[in-house]
């Protein structure tokens, strides 16, 4: 599988267009609307190739087409995207362009264990993405579905900057690994699950999958010890692309479709 091009499933690049797009999603003001990012440009580094490309693909039907950059809309006024940007910035460098420690032993499995995080800026990151895929017109997101009382909670939640509780859309965090070593340049569409009856939605990128809860308190013990933590403290999960079936099944179809392709 050739690193740094594949993109992972979408659909249509059509967007569904609407009134609301002269109405900034998060204040809710009319102003003239920036093309924003619902995943931050940052992430989509890995995946490009030396002419700034790479590739989209509906996997079922093995069409690939390539893009120039990450998937965009009208969404945000220029004040909320300021916003968002302040947390995509801290994101960016303590997070993902920063050297990770070196996992430990926790049972039989390992963790890398991290200490020192901006709980606010962090958590309303990950809050940010979940809201943003859950109003996004875009095809690629068509399966968060939020409602209108989760997608009001968090909207309310960003715009005053207020993280909540641990426990309140919880998050955790697992590192995503192919032969032990991090897998960067695989990118899938955010997905549903249940985990232990709690519902949570799944986005895979930059080496990492990242779970958010919407859901009710109280979660599993296991699950609770994973979760952001208002002191900064983070335990990330060591895990491999075969342990996330969801992961696994699509894996395979890329390899077997990559194998067939032509990269001119």
């Amino acid at each position: 599988m050739r690193p740094g091009v594949f993109e992972g499933t979408i659909r249509s690049s059509e967007l569904k267009l609407s009134a609301s797009q002269t109405t900034c999603r998060l204040c809710q003001k009319a102003a003239k609307l920036t093309n924003s990012h619902i995943i931050p440009e940052f992430v989509f580094k890995p995946l490009y190739d030396k002419k700034h490309r790479f590739r989209s693909a509906q996997l079922a039907e093995r069409e690939w087409d390539w893009e120039q950059k990450g998937y965009r809309e009208p969404l945000l006024c220029e004040n909320c995207e300021q916003k968002i940007s302040v947390w995509e910035s801290y994101v960016s460098k303590h997070f993902f362009n920063k050297p990770l420690p070196t996992p430990v032993s926790q049972g039989h499995s390992k963790a890398i264990i991290l200490t020192g995080l901006d709980y606010q800026k962090l958590k309303l990151f990950l809050l940010s993405i979940l809201w943003r895929a859950g109003v996004a017109a875009h095809d690629f997101y068509e399966h968060v579905q939020l409602g209108r009382l989760h997608e009001e909670r968090l909207r309310q939640m960003l715009l005053s900057e207020n993280p909540g509780l641990a426990e309140e859309y919880a998050c955790f965090i697992c590192t995503l690994n192919l032969d032990g070593a991090r897998f960067l340049d695989f990118f899938v569409e955010p997905t549903p699950t249940r985990l232990k009856s709690h519902r949570c939605y799944r986005f895979v990128f930059s080496g990492f999958v990242f779970y958010c809860y919407v859901t009710s308190p109280p979660l599993p013990d296991s699950t609770r010890r994973l979760t952001l933590q208002p002191n900064g403290k983070l335990t990330i999960a060591e895990t491999e692309v075969a342990e996330h079936p969801f992961l696994r099944d699509t894996f395979n179809r890329a390899k077997d479709a990559f194998a067939s392709q032509s990269w001119d």
